[in-house]
């Protein structure tokens, strides 16, 4: 059986998809998919983890062998269930952030058409608001994919450094939203009131929301991300005293 055959059909029983395969292995999707045409082949590195994951040899793996029966996909070994977390959570705060943005957003959307075409402000509100619930959504399916049930992760020091450079990124992106927050909130509105008086445009008070969501964006996906890291600290400090 071609090598590509068999890694779909190990995956397929094992109950993952591509992109869940391409988490658990530190790869791209389109890295999997290429295996499973046979247009290209993984390092050894990977066929290791690969049949960790299948429960089979690496033999089998590249020479074609039986699904094991009832396959599960097995959790991944310590030094990578912290990497595979980051990555999910990262994931997470996208979806968060985009979240807030979207309903921040959907005010902006909502007094720029106000303006310029009137029958479409509701419509498009309401569009932007379930954009907002829709990505919520995605976010709670995929935290809730993704928790650390079980055994705590063992303590992966390149993951130890990878977060501690993530939380510096992470205060500077709280502080840039918080900043774009009080911008479009604050600042922006009293310029409008300086420049163009009373009677601004609702276009000129959709920037500053605008601004707004923005910061909405930033604060929202840095906040999701320092959530993780306590989570994972947590985890960290209860194997430690076991």
């Amino acid at each position: 059986m071609p090598f590509g055959q068999n890694v779909q059909r190990l995956r397929r029983a094992a109950g993952l998809s591509q992109e869940e395969l391409a988490e658990r292995l530190g790869v791209t999707r389109q890295a999997v998919s290429k295996w499973e045409r046979d247009s290209a082949y993984p390092e050894m590195e990977k066929l290791a983890r690969m049949s960790q994951l299948f429960g089979v040899t690496v033999e089998a793996l590249l020479n074609g062998a039986p699904a094991p029966a009832q396959a599960r996909p097995a959790p991944p070994p310590d030094g990578a269930a912290a990497e595979v977390f980051l990555r999910a959570q990262r994931k997470v705060a996208g979806l968060r952030g985009g979240a807030c943005a979207a309903f921040v957003g959907s005010f902006a959307l909502l007094l720029a058409l106000q303006e310029v075409a009137p029958a479409w402000a509701a419509p498009a509100f309401a569009a932007a608001l379930c954009l907002a619930g829709g990505l919520l959504l995605g976010a709670g399916l995929c935290a809730r994919r993704n928790r650390l049930d079980g055994a705590p992760p063992a303590q992966d020091p390149e993951a130890a450094v990878r977060w501690a450079r993530l939380a510096r990124a992470q205060r500077a992106r709280l502080l840039a939203g918080a900043l774009l927050i009080a911008a479009g909130v604050l600042v922006w509105p009293m310029a409008a009131l300086a420049l163009l008086g009373e009677g601004a445009p609702p276009a000129a008070q959709a920037v500053g929301m605008a601004l707004a969501a923005a910061g909405a964006f930033l604060c929202a996906q840095a906040g999701s991300l320092a959530r993780a890291e306590h989570k994972l600290r947590d985890a960290w400090k209860r194997r430690d005293s076991e």
